[in-house]
């Protein structure tokens, strides 16, 4: 058996209201969380640090598994006045599996969240290879 790993750190700025609103939701996540409930927009898995001096937010997996579509709507609702945000994610595994490594990028907006993964990014730049040998 394999065990699959998702991972991200990336930072905003931020103020020390900000970063409670976003620590609330993370609590939040967890009362979710514990008591069974079934919500796809639990921050499960989220952490986060606020940096005074810097004036950021990092934002960071604290367990390998983080909810990334909780989090990028928790941030497009939390912080419209930021908006456009986005961050990247790695995904691996601890052991040698074709689909155990890659990874990909959420851009978050006011008005929609766009995903885009490493494998299906690979598989258009390859048709386009492959339709236009030449081109590159």
């Amino acid at each position: 058996m394999a065990n699959y790993y998702t991972h991200l750190a990336f930072e905003i700025p931020a103020t020390s209201d900000d970063a409670e609103r976003f620590n609330e939701a993370i609590a939040a996540a967890t009362v979710a969380g514990n008591s069974g409930a079934d919500d796809n927009d639990a921050m499960e898995g989220i952490g986060c640090r606020f940096d005074q001096d810097s004036g950021t937010l990092a934002i960071f997996d604290s367990d390998g598994a983080p909810n990334l579509w909780a989090l990028a709507t928790s941030l497009q609702r939390l912080f419209p006045e930021k908006l456009p945000l986005g961050f990247v994610y790695s995904c691996s595994c601890d052991k040698p599996r074709s689909d155990g490594f890659g990874g990909g990028l959420f851009a978050v907006g006011s008005e929609n969240i766009v995903q885009c993964d490493l494998s299906e990014l690979l598989a258009e730049e390859i048709a386009d290879l492959t339709e236009n040998p030449d081109v590159g």
